[in-house]
Order: structure tokens, then sequence, then C-alpha cells
């Protein structure tokens, strides 16, 4: 987020990229998405958490619709086996295609995957809230998670694997129009 709104990492000019870091509470992330979406009323939403070891980026194809975390949430909330949307479908697909991105990335050698989890927590959550409201916009925003596999925090390599996150989301933008 920051290196969007410092200019550290390009976005393209044709896009207006609105940013936004989201709280870790089950309630307070879907009145924050909410309230983001009515203002900025986007075409377009990518979202991003700390996941996954392994590939750099996973590109994720679908929310589930159930919260199942043994861990609280910051404001101390615990879900075991929770409906994220009473009576809601129990998957929602991406409405990116995730498999093209994934082609189009991989010609760019970028180091992406597919997943077919998103967990539980709330990754999971805000994937399936998200494209569960997107139902209901007058235009429908296109919408996936993508987790960041964590990196490496020590001096010496940081700035390396940083800008290989920059590039790596760079070339996302880019692949998506």
């Amino acid at each position: 987020v920051e290196a969007i709104q410092d200019g550290t990492l390009s976005v393209p000019s044709r896009f207006d990229v609105f940013t936004s870091l989201l709280p870790v509470e089950y309630v307070a992330i879907e009145s924050e998405f909410t309230r983001l979406i009515d203002e900025f009323q986007p075409t377009l939403v990518l979202s991003f958490g700390v996941g996954h070891s392994g590939a750099l980026l996973h590109l994720e194809r679908w929310g589930v619709n159930c919260d199942d975390a043994p861990v609280p949430d910051n404001a101390g909330v615990i879900r075991t086996g929770q409906e994220i949307v009473d009576g809601g479908p129990s998957h929602l697909p991406a409405t990116i295609d995730v498999d093209a991105l994934h082609v189009r990335l991989q010609e760019q050698d970028v180091d992406a995957v597919t997943s077919d989890s998103a967990g539980r927590f709330l990754c999971n959550h805000l994937l399936y809230y998200g494209l569960y409201s997107a139902q209901s916009q007058p235009v429908p925003y296109r919408m996936t998670f993508v987790h960041v596999r964590p990196l490496e925090t020590s001096p010496d390599v940081l700035p390396q694997e940083l800008a290989l996150l920059f590039n790596a989301v760079e070339k996302l933008l880019e692949c998506l129009y």
C-alpha cells in the first residue's frame, strides 16, 4: 500500500488506483470494504495478504462461505464453521480469469501459482464477502485475492525481495488490462 502511495511501485498511468489497509477483524473488514466500494465505485478489486510459502504470488480462484480459524481476529473474535453470508452459496469464483492471468504472468517470468484455498480466516472472508457484495452493485466489479509469500526480512535480502514483489505486482496490473 505504501509503495503505491509513495510512487515506489509503478502503476500504469491508465489506472486510477486507490489503496487501503483493512482491519483484521471480521465485522470491521466488511464495513470498511463496503465504505470503500461505495466511495470509489471500482471496476476491479485486488486484495492482497500475506499467506502461503513457495511461489511469490498465489492467485486465489474461490471464496468459500465459511470462517473457520482457531485464532482470534484483532477484536478477539474466533469463528469456527460460521457462514460469512447466511444462506449464501458455498463457494464463489473469482471474477477475474485467474487461470488466464496465471498464464500471462508465467509468460512474463513472474513466480505465481493458482490456489483453490484462501484459507478460512480473514483473507478468505474478505474474498467471499467482496465477491458476494459485487453481485449487488449496479456494475459489478471484478475481484480476486492474491496471497504473497512471506518475504525474507534480513537487511541484506529485503531490498531484493521488495524489488521482486514490486516487479511482480506491476506485471500483474499490466496483465489485467
